[in-house]
């Protein structure tokens, strides 16, 4: 009979940190493309509400106009204009 020699400890750790390694950068690479996926989809959606007809003179439309606002201020934070095609 042949003897089979055991691995040692230290490869046995080696192997397992190297395994841990790559599944942690896998996921971060996948956190990252989703990121973008949602950045680009709310750039969009902000844009099309900001498309949308202007709110109502007077007191009517205060409240529009202040979400709206706040909106052309998120979408230049973001940075949208470079998800734009």
């Amino acid at each position: 009979m042949t003897e089979q020699k055991a691995l040692p400890v230290r490869s046995v750790l080696v192997s397992w940190g190297v395994a841990v390694l790559m599944l942690a950068g896998l996921f971060s690479a996948w956190v990252w493309h989703n990121q973008e996926r949602q950045n680009r989809d709310m750039c969009a959606m902000i844009s099309v509400f900001l498309a949308g007809p202007e709110p109502l003179p007077g007191p009517t439309g205060d409240r529009s106009r202040v979400v709206r606002a706040g909106m052309r201020d998120y979408y230049e934070r973001r940075d949208c204009a470079d998800y734009q095609d």
